[in-house]
C-alpha cells in the first residue's frame, strides 16, 4: 500500500515494506534526494498529517493481483532508490525471475 502527502513544495511518500521518503519538489523535481534526516520537523509534520487523513478512510478491498502487486512494489523500490526501473509488465517480470 502506498500513500503520499504534499504541503507547499515538500512531498512525503510512504510505501509499505519500503519505508518513507521526503522530497523538496522545488529543488529536486526528480525526487532523488531524501530529506527525512535533514528536515525532521517537516518529515514528522507531513507524516502526522498523512496518518490523520487516513484515520477515517477505508482500507482497499482489492488489489491488482499478485503479479501486478509485485511489479508495482518493484517499481516503487527502484524509484525510491533512484535506480532504473527493472520491470514494467508481466513479461519483463518473468525474464527477471528467470535470471535470478
Amino acid at each position: 500500500m502506498a500513500a503520499a502527502v504534499r504541503f507547499n513544495h515538500y512531498k512525503l511518500i510512504r510505501v509499505k515494506g519500503l519505508g518513507e521518503r521526503l522530497y523538496d519538489l522545488n529543488k529536486d523535481p526528480g525526487e532523488t534526494k531524501d530529506l527525512r534526516l535533514e528536515k525532521p520537523q517537516i518529515f514528522s509534520s507531513l507524516k502526522q498529517q498523512l496518518v490523520s487523513w487516513e484515520k477515517d478512510k477505508m482500507k482497499p478491498i482489492w488489489t491488482e493481483g499478485a503479479v501486478w502487486d509485485t511489479i508495482t512494489l518493484m517499481i516503487h523500490d527502484d524509484l525510491m532508490k533512484n535506480r532504473k526501473v527493472r520491470v514494467r509488465n508481466p513479461d519483463e517480470l518473468k525474464k527477471f525471475r528467470l535470471s535470478k
